[in-house]
């Protein structure tokens, strides 16, 4: 992925490969967030999450 140096939440996120808009940085921050949560459901054990992206804090 590849974002601007002038991060914001409009900011456009892209797919560094081959340039597709993935959406605003709000938005792929958000789904981030989603497929975390949606990991920690099937997990038997806490999901760690030491990258800022995601800013939901999992705890089950």
């Amino acid at each position: 992925m590849s974002v601007p140096h002038a991060l914001s939440d409009a900011s456009v996120v892209s797919c560094a490969n081959c340039g597709l808009s993935l959406g605003s940085w709000a938005e792929y921050r958000h789904r981030i967030d989603q497929a975390l949560m949606a990991e920690q459901v099937s997990r038997a054990r806490r999901v760690i999450v030491a990258d800022p992206i995601g800013s939901a804090m999992i705890d089950a």
